[in-house]
């Protein structure tokens, strides 16, 4: 995942609402199926290779980007998936310039560039044709497969050159969609056709999907719906957040018809990812900007985000596979059902995180303990103020100066009464002690 802004958003971000519809009950949760856990195998045997050394991070500067795209390319054949006409076989290929970096340990931490060069890259395409009146109509499920190869661009940890593995990001969505081929394949034909895409370039600004849309194999206004997963591998409580549900008028129902057959407990998203919208940190928003409704699934931030230590053994694999399970309910219904048209009402919701004119650069554990008063910091943001400050990972945010924060709202308001340059008091509770951290604070951009 690749956070818009993220010296921005990332400071300044709204609790997470359950998700819910006006006079829908609760859905009452089943066990974990038996199937699902033959899927958890499969799943495994997939990430576990993406997210190997012998990938490298699957960074664009590295083979294992190649590596991962004849893997994937290879599934989708195994599967019997159909190519779409104008491309490589299942190759969807395109330049990418890049930014070479310097790769010594005391290379600066903002990964400043030094040459650039230009590269071909690919997105991973195929089908599988629907049966009915609407086969030449598309869903879209997708998940980007590139990440961050040795740290050579976006690594929050400092001067690192290990290789960052990004098991959960995005390795587990991509083995998600492989296995949500697999299982689409074999159960039968749909109504609607489907086209899984694994994107490349993400982590550089969404650049696959950004192709995508614009060089589209199929007809753009043929798409009536976009499903994307990126980092659903670190399900914690059964809990798996959904973004985008908004953007079209049944979106909630179909997410909660899903639920009633899953153990898996759904909320909303927050603002950092686009909440209910469409605009969001992630290969969706491509589609959103022109107004094809979406649909996110995400198990949340993780001290791990865009470190060396996002690795397989991490990973809950169960989780992934009820994520595929409930996602593959979402896909049937979405294939079925009449089609909508675009809602924009919720696409505003990021505008306040970026108005803040003020950063501290923490990265918040969204799966913390909501009953606990705070913000809990998953980590910090590479030569950030907060990283400066000393503010370390498990740190409990309780205050700032003498505002209290209780919650990420409070966090945000907070320090939207600051300028770039005050020095503030950050208040933390560690090992069970409040510890005062004096920091200055930053401009959006520093």
């Amino acid at each position: 995942m690749r956070f818009l802004c993220r010296s921005t958003i990332l400071t300044c971000l709204f609790p997470l609402a359950l998700l819910g519809c006006e006079n829908s009950e609760i859905p009452v949760h089943p066990t974990t199926a038996p199937v699902t856990y033959r899927e958890a195998d499969e799943v495994k045997a997939s990430l576990t290779y993406l997210a190997s050394d012998q990938l490298e991070g699957r960074g664009l500067e590295t083979q294992g980007i190649y590596k991962a795209a004849d893997f994937i390319a290879t599934q989708f054949r195994a599967d019997g998936l159909t190519t779409l006409p104008g491309l490589n076989g299942y190759f969807q290929t395109f330049p990418i310039k890049l930014e070479k970096r310097s790769t010594a340990a005391t290379a600066p931490s903002t990964n400043e560039a030094v040459a650039s060069e230009e590269k071909s890259f690919s997105n991973i395409v195929a089908c599988l044709p629907g049966a009915g009146k609407h086969r030449d109509e598309f869903v879209v499920v997708g998940a980007h497969y590139d990440h961050l190869g040795r740290g050579e661009y976006g690594t929050l940890a400092h001067h690192s050159r290990q290789i960052h593995n990004g098991a959960d990001d995005n390795g587990s969505g991509t083995a998600a969609i492989l296995e949500l081929a697999e299982e689409l394949s074999r159960q039968g034909d749909l109504d609607r056709s489907v086209v899984f895409v694994a994107f490349v370039g993400e982590e550089r600004g969404l650049l696959g999907s950004a192709y995508f849309v614009s060089h589209p194999p199929v007809p753009l206004d043929k798409i009536v719906a976009m499903v994307n997963l990126d980092m659903v591998g670190r399900v914690r409580d059964n809990v798996l957040y959904v973004g985008g549900n908004g953007t079209a008028k049944d979106f909630d129902r179909v997410v909660i018809d899903a639920d009633r057959a899953s153990p898996l407990i759904v909320r909303n998203a927050g603002v950092e990812v686009g909440g209910r919208g469409g605009i969001g940190p992630s290969d969706h928003m491509s589609f959103a900007l022109k107004h094809i409704p979406v649909i996110f699934f995400w198990s949340g931030m993780h001290a791990d985000y865009h470190r060396p230590t996002d690795k397989a053994d991490k990973i809950n694999f169960v989780g992934i596979a009820e994520v595929v399970d409930f996602t593959q309910s979402v896909i049937e219904q979405l294939a079925s059902m009449p089609r909508e048209q675009y809602v924009d009402s919720y696409d505003h919701s990021m505008g306040a995180a970026n108005s803040l004119k003020v950063r501290l650069g923490i990265l918040p554990d969204y799966n913390s303990d909501p009953t606990i008063a705070g913000v809990r910091v998953a980590g910090t943001l590479a030569d950030s103020p907060a990283a400066k400050a000393g503010v370390l990972d498990n740190d409990l945010i309780v205050g700032i100066d003498s505002d209290k924060v209780a919650s990420l709202g409070d966090y945000m308001t907070v320090l939207a009464k600051h300028k770039p340059g005050d020095v503030v008091k950050i208040v933390v509770q560690r090992d069970k002690q409040n510890v005062e951290l004096p920091a200055t604070l930053g401009g959006p951009k520093s």
